[in-house]
């Protein structure tokens, strides 16, 4: 079973929905390489494409919460961190060995939950802010960072 994105998963931050549906089509594909028996061939670039990915991504948002002064950035940011040191404590256990399906499962398991917890939780408070803040400087902002 794969894991789609759903209208329902937008922050109404058109740039950010972009990345977060990028983040869904990866797993997405995982989820499939996980069905089809080759979850464990496809884990190393999974997991070098979010470490690089995600922290451009939450950079960005980052970005565009300080541009706007929103008042949760360091919750959020710290949010942020929780998931990279998960990400890197996954990396750690495959390095130490090889790719078992259970390591396969359980990578699946925290991103797709942290994906959509983060996204539904926490993003969704942020994109409510910023459209509340939109205006043309924001729409400019957005083109200079996007």
């Amino acid at each position: 079973m794969g894991i789609i994105w759903k209208k329902e998963f937008r922050i109404g931050v058109q740039e950010i929905d972009a990345q977060h549906q990028e983040l869904f089509t990866r797993l997405d594909r995982f989820a499939g390489a996980i069905e089809q028996g080759e979850g464990g061939s496809q884990l190393t670039a999974l997991l070098k494409f979010l470490d690089d990915y995600t922290r451009r991504h939450f950079m960005a948002e980052e970005n565009l919460q300080r541009h706007f002064k929103y008042p949760h950035l360091e919750m959020h940011a710290a949010e942020h961190r929780k998931f990279l040191k998960k990400l890197e404590g996954l990396a750690e256990r495959l390095a130490q060995g090889e790719a078992t399906d259970g390591l396969v499962r359980l990578t699946r398991e925290v991103l797709q939950q942290w994906l959509i917890q983060h996204i539904c939780q926490v993003d969704k408070v942020l994109g409510a802010f910023v459209i509340e803040q939109r205006n043309a400087e924001w729409e400019q902002w957005l083109r200079d960072h996007f």
